[in-house]
């Protein structure tokens, strides 16, 4: 009986245990949801080789921002300086390029926006 018992407690306490809220599951209380409000390139029309300006706005907690860029075939083209909400950009041929910024919040709630930019060679 008294094994039964110590077993009972045993399994019982593991249970509890499993159960405990883990440190980083932040919930988000809805008073600063994340909204990302424009992403503005400085200019439609880039020449092969030189930069325009990206600025994306977003309110929310804790925001990271993640930038791609491919062209109208879904391939990887153009780099990126710097990071964060504004940020350059150029590429190095002419053609259509499709670029994106996914915003996360400390929340893990993302939104995402695009904007097409044309390159040429001047």
């Amino acid at each position: 009986m008294a094994r039964k018992l110590f077993f009972s407690i045993i399994v019982f306490v593991i249970f509890l245990g499993s159960c405990k809220k883990k440190s980083d599951d932040i919930v988000n209380d809805g008073s600063n949801p994340l909204v990302f409000t424009s992403l503005t390139p400085s200019d439609s029309l880039v020449v092969v080789g030189t930069f325009i300006t990206l600025s994306a706005v977003a309110t929310g907690e804790g925001l990271t921002y993640v930038w791609d860029s491919k062209d109208l075939n879904g391939s990887d083209y153009g780099t990126f300086f710097g990071s964060g909400s504004v940020l350059e950009w150029t590429i190095c041929h002419s053609d259509k390029f499709i670029i994106t910024c996914t915003v996360t919040d400390k929340f893990k709630q993302t939104a995402s926006k695009s904007i097409q930019v044309r390159s040429h060679i001047k």
